[in-house]
């Protein structure tokens, strides 16, 4: 972040992206990176060899500096639009694509996609919504569905009702309480829509929609690990449900747990991953993360292997 005074004399403090037009990365751009995210696991992206990023600073939706992209010039003021934000987990970056517009007159537009650090010419990159991702939308994707029932110190309760600071049960470690519910909404397309495990799978007693990234308890006979319920739809066991959208709930305990869900074992939130990319603006100030989870956690091609 750097400190400096705006067109008026205020104060304001500019961040740094290292921008990109859309031709440095070929073909592989689809016009809408969003829509294209949520119909496969990870949208292709690559960029190329001959990029050269160029510094841009930001005040907020506003251009913090002069800067030049695409053959067009933008002052000072001028608006940095943010229209989407996708993410490789993997390597731990996030893009987000903006659109610059001169303000005096409203005028030319540029299309640019924004990293905070420079990106490596010739990396192949695999962007999908799996956390935070979205049209300007914070949190985490993933979890399980609104209506879920969770059981609580004071009996099953739907996961939506659960504050902050009340207790759900935990295989292994008794109640303990939740120190943050994240929610977070997306389109139910694609690798993004929920996986309906039915009743009587696992000894469900209603079906349970659960995001495909989030895990279940396995039992085997040398112990417990987590599988993503994706890995269920692989082997033939779940379906997906498509639809308009989908939210989701998650919740942090101080230590990754197994909790219960339709009375299936279901891991609590696996916070490691999601927060490479960031934390969200209303994440819990002074929580020490887990160093390991609850039980391994496998691969969704190492739990359909295991499943058969």
């Amino acid at each position: 972040m750097i400190p400096g005074t705006g067109p008026s004399g205020q104060h304001m403090t500019a961040s740094t992206i290292y921008a990109y037009l859309p031709e440095d990365f070929g073909g592989s751009l689809p016009s809408d990176p969003i829509a294209a995210a949520q119909t496969v696991a990870g949208l292709p992206l690559t960029l190329a060899r001959s990029a050269v990023p160029v510094q841009v600073l930001l005040d907020g939706d506003r251009l913090a500096a002069p800067v030049t992209m695409g053959g067009q010039a933008f002052a000072t003021g001028d608006l940095a639009q943010r229209i989407w934000t996708l993410a490789d987990v993997a390597k731990g970056i996030r893009l987000t694509g903006y659109v610059l517009r001169t303000s005096q007159p409203p005028g030319p537009t540029q299309q640019v996609i924004g990293a905070a650090l420079p990106l490596k010419p010739g990396q192949r990159y695999q962007l999908s919504l799996s956390h935070g991702g979205g049209r300007d939308t914070p949190g985490f994707a993933g979890g399980l569905a609104a209506g879920t029932r969770i059981l609580t110190e004071v009996g099953k309760r739907p996961i939506e009702d659960i504050a902050v600071g009340d207790k759900v049960w935990t295989d292994g470690h008794g109640f303990q309480p939740v120190v943050w519910h994240g929610v977070h909404s997306v389109l139910a397309r694609g690798q993004a829509a929920p996986v309906r495990l039915r009743r009587g799978f696992m000894g469900l007693g209603d079906d349970l929609l659960i995001a495909g990234t989030q895990c279940v308890r396995l039992d085997r006979p040398e112990g417990p690990v987590l599988v993503p319920a994706a890995a269920f739809v692989a082997a033939g066991q779940a379906t997906r449900d498509f639809g308009a959208s989908i939210t989701w709930h998650q919740l942090l305990l101080r230590d990754h747990a197994v909790i219960f869900a339709q009375a299936l074992a279901c891991e609590s939130f696996w916070p490691r991953e999601s927060l490479a990319l960031g934390p969200p603006a209303d994440w819990p100030a002074g929580i020490a993360l887990p160093d390991s989870p609850a039980h391994p956690r496998l691969t969704e091609a190492e739990a359909v292997r295991l499943i058969g």
